[in-house]
């Protein structure tokens, strides 16, 4: 990373042992810069940081409503819907089932 007083690079190591060292490192905001480039943005790690960033600093709701989006964009190109390799784990690692959750209870509601 870019260091904001001496403006040099260093690197910094976070060691991981085990599940809740990973969930402690998922925020991104914490880290001065951050670059998820080219096939990065692909790995279902990266997502589920990016994902547990937005809703750390910006709530559940705007995530969903940026989900929401894509999924609608993806129905109408007759793309098939399904959750994202980041989505399943967001949840997995956190617990939070909002990707599952939401998206059942509004099959349910479809249905009534």
């Amino acid at each position: 990373y870019q260091c904001t007083e001496c403006t040099d690079w260093h690197k910094k190591e976070i060691l991981i042992s085990d599940k809740s060292d990973l969930i402690k490192n998922l925020d991104l905001s914490k880290f001065k810069y951050v670059h998820i480039g080219g096939g990065n943005k692909q790995y279902a790690l990266w997502q589920a940081m990016i994902i547990h960033t937005i809703v750390e600093n910006y709530g559940s709701e705007l995530l969903l409503n940026i989900t929401e989006f894509y999924r609608k964009n993806d129905q109408d190109k007759n793309l098939r819907l399904k959750f994202s390799p980041g989505e399943l784990l967001y949840e997995e690692l956190t617990g939070h089932k909002l990707f599952t959750e939401t998206y059942l209870n509004k099959l349910k509601l479809s249905l009534l």
